[in-house]
């Protein structure tokens, strides 16, 4: 019988986000992978794809689980880091107070658009690299700036402004938004909350799931960066009454991108109609100071631009019982944008599944068999734990700050017998998202009970 490491695998990748471009890298490393990325957006590193994708970025956070996802890819890292920044400083603000928060470990943050943008960047690079033989690699001396290389006998194939728009996992073929039809032996569902292939393999019956929204939305804005409004070392994070929050990221030198987040129906830009109501806001209930740095061009933006809503997604199994495919991400669990946990734990699913993989000799269907059995648990844990660690009520939100404040002002001695929040045990790479999720349940349960149940949509 002919081995599975030794026949051509055709996997068909939907979606050209960092969880589907992070597999693509990684599949392209080993032996016999046809590949396949069908993305519906323009090609993020020509000139049409930037400016069609300019109002939808925002910063991201890697952290947690998505750091080892990341090194797992050698060159990756330094790839990434020409597009974003090391941050080990948070600076709040509240009324007329302030504070300084300095994390124990930094973080790295990046653009939206910037992360796939290098993601990108780094697969072609691993494509345009093959090795002399399969399984011939051989690192360099400088091992902080190796290049992973692509197998010589895989291929990939990049398919932009081409959506799949059905799937037919009976025929094991992909019929993109063009009207061309595509095989394969494998398909990847990396296509976010809205997911075209898990919509369709449940109108086949092949999945069941729901998709909620959860309870706060948010508005995206880009200002300059001025060192007088926003130091460019820092994350910037206003908090207002009413559960309203802004944050501000200088990532590059011209600059600081944010999220304006608000509970869903309380959206205080929704009646307005010029930019210098919007401005006037930012004036009286976040700072002068910053209202004075936002351009009247990108307050027209801010009322001009959709309001963005996160979606909770959540399925009976992340794959088909015949291993034909399998869902990972936004596609899989989507979840509250609170902890930035959402790009994590896609590029997490990513290293799980590729471990499978490595496991069972590339023998997809006993691979994707251990994947669900294995990770179906934290799927739904990273999920629940994201969707209500932020409190929605005043009571919980002074309880949250009057907590933050007391762990870093109390001795250690004292302050390490309290009990853990979310935003304490989030980025700890060696606990899993189950063991994080009971950690802080004693929360969690208790920000779920005072909200209503999420709508299903």
């Amino acid at each position: 019988q002919e081995s599975q490491k030794s026949k051509m695998v055709k996997v068909v990748i939907s979606g050209a986000g960092p969880a589907g471009l992070l597999l693509a890298q990684n599949l392209i490393q080993q032996p016999n992978y046809d590949v396949h990325v069908f993305e519906k957006r323009p090609d993020l590193l020509t000139m049409a794809g930037i400016r069609s994708n300019k109002d939808r970025t925002y910063p991201m956070c890697i952290q947690g689980c998505g750091n080892p996802a990341i090194a797992g890819v050698p060159g990756l890292r330094p790839t990434l880091e020409k597009y974003g920044k090391w941050i080990d400083k948070v600076q709040t603000y509240k009324g007329k107070g302030t504070g300084l928060i300095n994390k124990s470990a930094p973080s790295f943050f990046i653009e939206r658009n910037s992360l796939a943008c290098g993601m990108l960047e780094h697969l072609r690079a691993i494509d345009d690299n093959p090795a002399i033989a399969s399984g011939s690699f051989t690192p360099s001396q400088e091992p902080d700036r190796v290049t992973a290389q692509r197998d010589p006998s895989s291929s990939l194939s990049l398919h932009f402004d081409c959506g799949i728009a059905d799937v037919s996992l009976d025929q094991q073929t992909v019929t993109t938004d063009r009207g061309t039809t595509e095989s394969f032996d494998h398909i990847v569902g990396a296509d976010g909350a809205t997911s075209v292939v898990r919509t369709r393999l449940k109108e086949q019956n092949h999945f069941t799931s729901t998709m909620s929204k959860t309870s706060h939305s948010y508005r995206s804005l880009a200002i300059p960066t001025d060192p007088a409004v926003v130091q460019p070392d820092r994350l910037h994070s206003w908090f207002s009454i009413g559960g309203h929050q802004l944050v501000v990221i200088p990532i590059d030198g011209e600059t600081a991108r944010g999220l304006y987040v608000f509970p869903n129906g309380d959206d205080p830009f929704e009646d307005m109609t010029t930019p210098q109501q919007v401005i006037d806001y930012f004036r009286t209930t976040v700072s002068p100071l910053l209202a004075d740095a936002i351009p009247m061009q990108e307050a027209e933006r801010i009322l001009a631009h959709p309001v963005g809503c996160n979606l909770s997604v959540q399925c009976n199994a992340l794959t088909t019982p015949d291993g034909k495919a399998v869902l990972i991400g936004d596609a899989a669990h989507a979840m509250s944008s609170s902890l930035a946990l959402g790009c994590n734990s896609a590029m997490h699913d990513v290293q799980v599944l590729c471990s499978k993989l490595a496991q069972h000799d590339h023998d997809w269907h006993k691979a994707l068999q251990q994947y669900n059995a294995d990770h179906m648990a934290e799927a739904n844990a990273v999920r629940e734990f994201s969707d209500h660690s932020v409190a929605v009520t005043t009571r919980m939100r002074l309880e949250f700050m009057g907590r933050m404040i007391a762990k870093r002002s109390l001795p250690t001695a004292i302050s390490k017998h309290m009990r853990s929040m979310p935003i304490d045990v989030m980025s700890d790479e060696t606990k899993s998202f189950t063991e994080m999720l009971e950690q802080s349940r004693w929360w969690t349960d208790r920000v779920k009970a005072s909200k209503p149940p999420m709508v299903e949509v």
